[in-house]
């Protein structure tokens, strides 16, 4: 996960771009939308009675953690019908749910023993997927198999809990020597538009690697993450972030650019499957209290802006804690607050949530466009989709300023292509362009 810094950003770039480069505008297709959207349609009046699990600690055992994801994962393809309060821990899921069941008025059903899923649901389960050991990869490719054929990925240790239920074995995730043994198999199922890089340590995001029948991995080194980008269909999506032997988020952004992929932050997130809605909506942020704002000759202008919106995991979690977007607003301060327009999709009672709080000296800002990417890296082709599908988001979010970041500005300005991409698109006012690694705090900022 990535470090979190508040930064002051100096804006000559931005200052300069939104004169020089500002063109025609354009609308991008959105044919090619790899965000998952192979959900069927449903509203929130679909959505009557909603399983809540309250964990009582967050170190129950990861299988655990992982038999609730899978659940939530296979039924929330319909609808959001299973949620984890998280809120002991983290009190922004407590929030979220409280908020949905306000404006969507849907029963909540606490469970306390997570059996007691696997009988409610039992329809939607056609079995498990076992694994022999936890924080080992069999536990990814059990997870993935268990996407696409609709199971429960289960330790060695609950498999007899699951037979007492009547429930049957499918596979067996110990007989893949590796991830290229598991596409051989399963391959013509598995989604070729996204894939999970997520820590065998962890038991967040898998609801939504389950939902959308997606690879989930976590190699030693880059060299194992190879044979998962060449299997997907360019350009697609990386959720999750990097191991040390994958590199630095330097090593990890520019490999994955390189093969075509967008990294979406969001290692530590839970209920990702529930907060996705189909949308095509847009939101109104408040008028900026310096709107007028024009550059004058001999003037330095900065502006104060708290970076990581990207991470969709810290925005729906610690973001609104008081220490962040929550502080004590007294007196009030002109800031700046990067998001990721996606949340659109993603999480919108999040985003809803942060308008509607907002002050008038609130501003929000793109986070690094649609995904996270060295746009040097991007092919001219690749780079116009990836532009124009952030262009689409920012004016469906309401937002005209962002900020992008390349480890190679050498590259960059050989490539005057990298921006007019983003700025022929009139509602872009500005680009705020972060260089590294020796620049930008030598990319631990």
């Amino acid at each position: 996960m990535k470090n979190k810094s508040a930064t002051v950003f100096f804006l000559l770039i931005m200052l300069i771009m939104s004169v020089v480069l500002s063109g025609c505008g354009s609308s991008g297709s959105l044919a090619d939308l790899p965000l998952p959207k192979d959900y069927p349609p449903w509203e929130w009046s679909d959505v009557s009675t909603v399983y809540v699990w309250d964990p009582v600690s967050r170190y129950l055992p990861h299988d655990e953690f992982l038999l609730v994801k899978a659940i939530q994962g296979i039924v929330n393809r319909e609808k959001p019908q299973v949620y984890i309060n998280f809120h002991r821990f983290i009190q922004a899921y407590g929030l979220w749910l409280t908020e949905l069941q306000t404006l969507h008025g849907f029963e909540i059903v606490n469970i306390t023993d997570i059996w007691d899923l696997t009988e409610i649901f039992k329809d939607r389960i056609n079995g498990y997927v076992t694994y022999p050991a936890l924080h080992t990869e069999t536990m990814n490719y059990a997870a993935t198999i268990a996407g696409v054929v609709d199971g429960l990925p289960l330790s060695n240790r609950l498999v007899p809990a699951a037979r007492s239920r009547g429930f049957r074995q499918l596979d067996n995730a110990a007989r893949y020597a590796s991830i290229n043994r598991v596409i051989e198999r399963y391959g013509s199922r598995l989604n070729k538009k996204l894939f999970l890089n997520i820590d065998t340590a962890k038991a967040t995001l898998r609801d939504y690697g389950i939902k959308h029948r997606a690879i989930m991995v976590w190699p030693p080194d880059q060299a194992g993450l190879q044979p998962v980008y060449d299997f997907l269909d360019k350009p697609a999506l990386l959720y999750g972030w990097f191991n040390e032997g994958q590199g630095s988020e330097m090593d990890g952004i520019r490999d994955a650019s390189i093969n075509q992929l967008v990294t979406i932050p969001i290692d530590w997130a839970y209920n990702m499957s529930f907060f996705q809605e189909p949308s095509n909506s847009v939101r109104k942020q408040l008028e900026p209290i310096d709107k007028d704002l024009r550059a004058q000759p001999g003037k330095h202008y900065i502006t104060f802006s708290y970076t990581d919106g990207d991470n969709i995991q810290w925005v729906i979690g610690d973001f609104i804690d008081h220490r962040f977007f929550g502080y004590d607003r007294t007196p009030p301060v002109p800031f700046g607050w990067s998001l990721n327009p996606t949340l659109l999709d993603y999480a919108p009672v999040v985003l809803d949530y942060l308008y509607k709080t907002a002050v008038p000296t609130d501003n929000f800002h793109t986070a690094l466009g649609y995904g996270y990417i060295h746009p040097s890296k991007f092919t001219p082709e690749n780079l116009i989709w990836f532009a124009d599908l952030t262009a689409e988001y920012m004016r469906r979010a309401d937002q005209h300023t962002f900020d992008i970041f390349d480890n190679d500005p050498a590259a960059v300005r050989q490539a005057p292509g990298v921006w007019d991409a983003f700025m022929r698109h009139d509602h872009i006012k500005g680009i705020m362009y972060k260089a590294g690694p020796g620049i930008y705090l030598g990319g631990r900022g």
